[in-house]
């Protein structure tokens, strides 16, 4: 059906100089009768939706237009998706915020920012570990780039002391690649359980170890609350997990809980000096700070993770590992900021994640394709209390 440009802004609830001036910078098509009157069809309903859906968003009129003019109508419709699961995340960041303040008074309007940045970037960084794809991306990018003796999944698995007949809880296991890395290896009496709060990591490890006979079972379930009895299990796992959960000591309470007498848990994290120059990257690319750190490195690293273990474990052991990495691909570089969900905005927006793949093969290429990034990460070992 054809519409004047009165008739389409009336059926779409909006001006008609809003109409005229998308069609005059060239987000809805320009088209005339054989009359010489403008008219638009039906179809230019969703173009248009996007429009203001994307405005709202706060994206520039010429990412829009690029948006319009390089995406499928599919495409767009993904992107309007992602859109709108961030705004979810702000909005639950904001619930969380609120209820906080029930409880507590915050001294100024900074206090006020930080804590909700805090609650937004550890809504962020759990939406990311929810598909599998992206963690395979970081998994790649680490062991492409990893200058160490040893891979990262062999030094975790060397510090693990298992006894015959053990029972291992993994916490956030991802799609159980550390223990196909480690198969060959291991010790044939041990009986594991893999848990991660996401179903789709559940499984993708139920096809990527299923050969595993010391696999014994699969758990989607949150940290918070372990679907496990008291003194279920001799070792528990948890792999770059602390960092991004809001209540440690619920979750430190649950280990302990099922952790045996002198059972043993081993946690690995990053310390506050890794890859602060992909931070510095991103915010030379845009003046939104996508990559605050500050608060999950608070929250567990290799330097305040001691502190908060030994509330509810005894005799902490801490491994540092500290190295760099050469980037001479500057797609996989830019593949690997992408995989995190904290700049999700900059990836959404195909435009925008043009330009900063241009900026990262300028910085590799400036620095003669050895772009440096140091690194820093590591695990601690505790026992229970009890």
């Amino acid at each position: 059906m054809k519409y004047s440009i009165r008739q389409f802004a009336k059926e779409a609830n909006v001006s008609i100089r809003t109409i005229r001036y998308y069609i005059a910078k060239e987000l809805l098509p320009k088209k005339v009768n054989s009359e010489g009157f403008q008219y638009l069809e039906d179809q230019d309903f969703f173009q248009l939706h996007m429009i203001l859906f994307l405005k709202s968003a706060q994206f520039s009129l010429s990412s829009i237009k690029h948006i319009l003019e390089t995406n499928t109508i599919n495409q767009q419709l993904k992107l309007q998706k992602e859109l709108l699961e961030k705004q979810v995340l702000e909005n639950q960041a904001m619930i969380q915020l609120i209820d906080q303040l029930s409880l507590q008074k915050l001294a100024n309007t900074d206090d006020f920012f930080s804590l909700y940045q805090l609650f937004l970037n550890r809504n962020s960084y759990k939406k990311q570990f929810e598909k599998t794809d992206g963690l395979q991306t970081r998994i790649n990018f680490h062991k492409r780039y990893n200058r160490e003796a040893i891979d990262w999944f062999d030094y975790l698995f060397a510090a693990y002391q298992f006894k015959p007949s053990d029972l291992i809880l993994d916490i956030g296991a991802g799609t159980g690649q550390l223990w196909k890395h480690n198969k060959e290896v291991l010790p044939f009496d041990i009986s594991i359980t893999l848990l991660d709060t996401s179903s789709a990591m559940i499984e993708n490890a139920k096809e990527n170890v299923t050969d595993l006979h010391q696999i014994v079972d699969y758990v989607c379930a949150d940290a918070k609350k372990l679907p496990f009895h008291d003194n279920s299990f001799d070792i528990v796992i948890a792999n770059h997990v602390f960092m991004f959960i809001d209540d440690l000591d619920t979750v430190f309470k649950e280990i302990a809980r099922v952790l045996k007498p002198n059972g043993t848990l081993y946690c690995s994290c990053v310390g506050k000096n890794n890859m602060l120059e992909f931070e510095e990257l991103v915010k030379e690319f845009t003046s939104s700070n996508y990559f605050v750190n500050d608060a999950l490195i608070e929250n567990f690293s290799l330097q305040t993770g001691e502190e908060k273990l030994l509330t509810y474990f005894k005799n902490c052991k801490k491994n540092v590992r500290a190295s760099y990495y050469l980037i001479d691909d500057y797609q996989l570089m830019a593949d690997y900021l992408f995989s995190i969900d904290f700049i999700k905005d900059i990836s959404a927006d195909s435009y925008k994640k043009e330009k900063f793949v241009t900026l990262c093969k300028e910085k590799i290429e400036k620095q003669n394709y050895q772009f440096k990034v140091q690194t820093e990460s590591g695990y601690f070992i505790v026992d229970n209390k009890k």
